[in-house]
């Protein structure tokens, strides 16, 4: 039955305050973060909450600035003076903002506030020279305001502006006229749902923020979770096509008493209701014809017991598709969820680690090698199934065979960005059938996604896929997976083993190290290090402008207890080029877990850019970075030389979303001026980068797989990597004021591991006296005391010794015997060549 109402009772929005303040560090990672002190206490105001742009490009909404996701973005047009502006859904005075450029920065920009979105006022200007966090804590007093907005008054490249996050902090926030402070939601991990029950005219209204899924969305900024957020100027708005529908789910079961819907301009004069409990079988409500649009409410003598609502258009009021305001359902005697556990905490355990699984069909060419079902069952999160090229289309299916009989309770599916927006989960006690559904979506979202069901026997799981999401630039590819996993009781498990034990960092010993204690002038040890070469312009990466040589013209030690890694210009007949060194340890020292150090001195100047960082060994094996795993330990750049830059890459979140933090001694010293020491700690579940002893900043695996949702890859052996790079998209091209030859010095590399963890491998014995580590300790470097050897469990390494003028790729795969001459034969007009900017965004970590 649909009743008319002449006037609306009053809106009721939502204001969710979160208790934990959250603010973007380094390259779009979470950090926690100190509120600026003020009369009450600060907290982030903006999270959530509904924000708007004056452009858009690609798929990268406004919305994406408040969603609390590292690596979703709000981009604008090519233009000065684009905007991206939140409404705080309440008014609070302002006391901080940070802000997290990508690449396409604003170097000049206004943060302003309103009252009423119409009358601005200043809070701060500011400039940007790169990628990375920003802090504004120094505001001008304007009071307390609802809107918040961001100018891009002038671009700092031919792109428009774009933002990761923008945070504000503040206190005294006032609930606007008419709206309560909600309660929070009370669901526990993987349990989706609303806020609690509000109370309104209609009864009991149960869908305030409920999780909203949509056959369709028009554009990113009228996604379906807008229909239950109750803020009156967000809305749903579906592409303009005939049988579009929107689907609440209410997070529990209740008996449904009504259903409100407010229509937009573009509503659906004719539509269905339909109640379900699974989200698949589906029962009748209701059904309306000659809807004139604006508020509609629904009541029936029925009162099932449901918890998903779906309304499909039968016939739309215009050529355009159709669009609500709200969606709201009203219900009473709540009937909570079985419980929704964390991934592998119910009943049972891992009932797939390598079991056999088949497939529809698999990917096996240069874009993705053996990506075969075997990787989902591997509890290897960088490794991945997919579905042949030939094959892309809206099916595919995957299964396990758990070998026997089993009581399934849980499947947890991790995706690569090519998830199924739609698919089912099936059971069964043969590999043909028949079939037993036990969970379906239209509305997948890809990531993580851990999936409780009723528990249901069978030894046979399939992943049935029926609709691909949309990627990149609007294309769709094939289904991939990196992990399907299935619990349960019974079955035939094989326990995965065990992981190595953590370093015990109070009790740290010396397991390798180099002194550089060598004669001036002559070469780093070739038993310990290889040094790269270079030999054409376009062998860097990032648009570096360096050649790299493998000889003591850029790499040798200076006599004094250092290696010295020095940058130069060189002359060819008239040409400049610039060479400079990289060294690493491959193939010939490498470990897992511990303390990496290097007590260093860099050089200050535009262009120069010194690195100390590590990528895992299983890149020597064929594995492409990120999905190797890369360790930025130390990175500084030349013209900013008092900030120091910690980071991990790795598959999904590599170049510019890299997670890691820069980092500026309490007295903002110049790095360049002495001796520093730079060090991570890194074990199973953490990596901690320091400066001189001060934590620069902490990167942890419950971040990259639960929020990130994307594969740890550091529980492998890393090889180290020294290098001077010139030039490139991060620092930029040396001015007139840079100073050639430019010098990096080290004074040691140490590594400290603790007995029993983790793996050590070298190819020539390593005899090292022992030593504590030194702690971060700056200044002169820390003697070692003879010794004993500390750590007889030393893994020969596979491979044949390689002389320090083996020519080598960019990360210490073998790039052939190249020659000197060969080096200088393409320098020819490589002037020009350096000088060609490279695409913004390309992999910022693979040369340092």
């Amino acid at each position: 039955m649909l009743m008319r109402l002449s006037s609306p009772p009053s809106r009721v929005r939502a204001v969710i305050a979160g208790a934990l303040g959250l603010s973007m560090v380094g390259t779009g990672t979470f950090a926690l973060a100190i509120p600026a002190a003020a009369a009450e206490v600060s907290t982030i105001v903006t999270a959530g909450k509904t924000a708007k742009a004056t452009s858009i490009e690609g798929n990268n909404p406004a919305s994406n600035v408040t969603d609390g996701n590292p690596a979703t973005r709000w981009s604008s047009e090519y233009r000065d003076g684009e905007s991206v502006q939140i409404d705080l859904a309440a008014t609070c005075v302002i006391d901080r903002v940070d802000l997290n450029w990508e690449g396409a920065f604003a170097s000049e920009y206004t943060v302003s506030g309103s009252t009423d979105d119409k009358t601005w006022q200043t809070l701060a200007t500011g400039t940007a020279t790169g990628a990375g966090a920003q802090t504004l804590d120094k505001l001008a007093d304007i009071g307390a305001i609802r809107h918040l907005k961001v100018t891009g008054d002038k671009r700092g490249s031919d792109y428009g502006i774009s933002l990761y996050t923008v945070d504000g902090w503040g206190h005294s926030c006032a609930p606007l006229p008419g709206i309560p402070t909600p309660t929070p939601n009370p669901g526990g991990p993987g349990t989706p749902g609303p806020t609690e029950p509000v109370e309104t005219e209609l009864g009991t209204l149960v869908s305030r923020d409920a999780k909203a899924s949509a056959s369709t969305t028009e554009n990113g900024d009228l996604a379906p979770k807008n229909a239950t957020d109750g803020n009156p100027k967000t809305r749903w708005s579906s592409q303009a096509a005939d049988g579009q529908w929107i689907t609440v789910d209410l997070g529990a079961t209740f008996l449904l008493d009504a259903v409100e819907l407010d229509w937009e301009t573009s509503y659906a004069r004719g539509y269905v209701l339909e109640t379900s409990l699974n989200g698949w079988t589906w029962f009748p409500y209701e059904s309306v014809t000659g809807s004139d649009g604006g508020r509609d409410v629904i009541t029936s003598d029925k009162h099932p017991r449901t918890r998903f609502v779906r309304m499909t258009s039968t016939e739309r009021s215009s050529q355009f598709g159709v669009s609500l305001w709200h969606f709201n359902v009203y219900g009473s005697e709540r009937e909570e969820l079985p419980p929704q556990h964390g991934e592998g905490e119910g009943p049972g355990v891992l009932l797939s680690y390598k079991k056999t699984g088949t497939a529809s069909s698999s990917q096996n060419d240069p874009q993705c090698v053996d990506c075969t079902p075997d990787k989902l069952f591997d509890q290897d999160l960088a490794t991945r199934w997919a579905v042949a090229e030939k094959d892309w289309s809206d099916n595919a299916w995957v299964q396990v065979d758990l070998a026997a009989q089993a009581e399934i309770s849980q499947i947890v599916l991790r995706w690569d960005p090519a998830f199924a927006k739609s698919y089912s989960i099936e059971v069964a006690d043969s590999p043909t059938g028949p079939w037993t559904t036990v969970y379906k979506t239209v509305g997948g979202t890809g990531g993580k996604e851990v999936i409780n069901i009723d528990t249901t026997a069978g030894r046979y799981v399939q992943v049935n896929m029926t609709e691909r999401t949309v990627g990149w630039g609007g294309n769709k590819y094939g289904f991939s997976l990196y992990e399907f996993r299935v619990y349960g009781t019974g079955g035939d498990p094989i326990f995965p083993p065990a992981g190595p034990t953590d370093p015990d960092f109070d009790n740290l010993k010396l397991v390798w190290s180099d002194e550089f204690d060598g004669a001036a002038g002559t070469a780093a040890d070739d038993k310990k290090w290889t040094l790269d070469h270079t030999a054409n312009p376009g062998d860097n990466n990032n648009a570096e402008l360096q050649l790299y040589t493998a000889d003591t013209n850029n790499v040798r030690h200076d006599g004094k207890g250092n290696l010295l890694i020095e940058a130069k210009v060189e002359d060819f007949h008239g040409a400049k080029f610039y060479s400079s060194g990289r060294l690493n340890t491959s193939h010939k020292v490498s470990a897992q877990y511990g303390r990496f150090e290097a007590r260093v001195k860099v050089p200050e100047g535009k262009g120069l850019w010194p690195a100390f960082w590590m990528m895992g060994t299983s890149f020597l094996e064929g594995r492409p970075w990120p999905a190797n795993g890369e360790i930025d330990i130390m990175e500084v750049l030349g013209h900013a030389p008092e900030e120091t830059h910690g980071t991990v890459h790795g598959p999904g979140y590599s170049g510019m979303g890299g997670q890691g933090g820069a980092f500026t001694l309490p007295d903002k010293t110049n790095l360049s001026k002495d001796f520093h020491v730079w060090s991570a700690d890194w074990n199973s579940e953490k990596i901690t980068f320091r400066l001189d002893g001060h934590d620069v900043y902490t990167v942890t695996r419950d971040h990259v797989e639960n929020t990130l949702n994307q594969a740890w890859v550091f529980d492998q052996e890393f090889y180290i990597i020294l290098n001077l790079a010139v030039g490139g998209d991060w620092p930029g091209s040396p001015d007139k004021d840079t100073k050639f030859p430019a010098e990096m010095l080290v004074d040691y590399v140490r590594v400290f591991q603790s007995e029993g963890s983790g793996k050590f491998t070298a190819l020539h014995p390593v005899t090292v006296p022992g030593s504590q580590p030194t702690n971060g300790t700056p200044g002169v470097g820390t003697p070692i005391s003879t010794g004993p050897v500390v750590d007889g469990s030393v893994t020969p390494a596979s491979g044949t010794s390689a002389s320090g003028a083996r020519a080598l790729g960019e990360t210490g795969a073998p790039a052939g015997p190249l020659t000197l001459i060969a080096l200088l034969l393409v320098i020819g007009g490589v002037g020009s060549l350096f000088l060609a900017r490279r695409e913004l965004g390309r992999v910022r970590g693979m040369a340092g």
